[in-house]
């Protein structure tokens, strides 16, 4: 009930609906809402507790630099999160007792998150770096669906909402975010730039770069980060004045 007051509450100031009629080119129509399950894939249940829940193993490079107690009360930002446990960037913290905002548009994860972890705030919507409702793509899988479409078999199912990532700092009531995580299948530089003020609020940023990691990383080093670790998806920065408290 808290989460979806706030979700209200970021909501009132932009007339978008939360949901569409979305034509195809065949004359079909669907409403991208309660009935989408049918679009995309059943999903994997919850998974066993383990030490990583990312990819490849980020959440535990970063938990590297931190100690358990550090992760109670902490704030993440999520915004492509995804399933709520499997490939997740920030599982692994909210297990610790960390808690954020989590930000997808697709729909079949919204009963996951509030059954699974209901201290979260999930926000069913997308970023950009402006407001306004945006063609959401089915890309073959739920893992690479996103507002671009990305393979042979990609189909428009909806127009859906974006907002500037800066538009969640109204959530954060003036507390810090210790991580930033932003996977959005090709849209991640342009989430980034939407941060506007709100990444002077953020302590540590894990991005998947795409063909844009040098636009991000000169972004990011403009704005007092330094890059710390990358593979082959994702690169993770920590703000320069923990450098010096935190060993990665």
């Amino acid at each position: 009930m808290f989460a979806s007051l706030l979700a209200q509450k970021l909501w009132a100031s932009v007339d978008c609906p939360h949901y569409v009629m979305h034509e195809h080119s065949n004359g079909s129509t669907h409403k991208f809402g309660e009935d989408c399950a049918s679009v995309f894939p059943r999903l994997p249940g919850l998974t066993f507790p383990r030490k990583s829940y990312s990819q490849n193993g980020e959440d535990q490079v970063i938990l590297n630099g931190l100690s358990m107690s550090e992760l109670k009360d902490k704030i993440f930002i999520e915004v492509g999160a995804n399933h709520p446990t499997y490939i997740n960037n920030t599982y692994r913290f909210y297990r610790l007792g960390a808690r954020g905002i989590i930000v997808e548009p697709n729909p079949i994860f919204e009963p996951l998150y509030r059954k699974f972890r209901t201290d979260d705030v999930f926000l069913r919507m997308g970023c950009a770096e402006s407001p306004g409702l945006f063609e959401f793509f089915d890309n073959g899988s739920t893992d690479v669906s996103g507002f671009l479409p990305r393979s042979k078999v990609s189909q428009a199912v909806a127009f859906l909402p974006c907002l500037p990532l800066y538009a969640i700092q109204k959530l954060l009531n003036g507390k810090r975010v210790f991580l930033l995580s932003i996977d959005v299948e090709g849209m991640d530089c342009q989430v980034l730039r939407s941060a506007g003020d709100l990444i002077n609020n953020v302590d540590r940023v894990l991005i998947e770069f795409g063909d844009a990691k040098e636009s991000i990383n000169a972004f990011l080093q403009d704005s007092g980060f330094e890059l710390q670790f990358e593979n082959r998806h994702n690169l993770f920065f920590l703000r320069n004045e923990l450098r010096t408290q935190t060993s990665i």
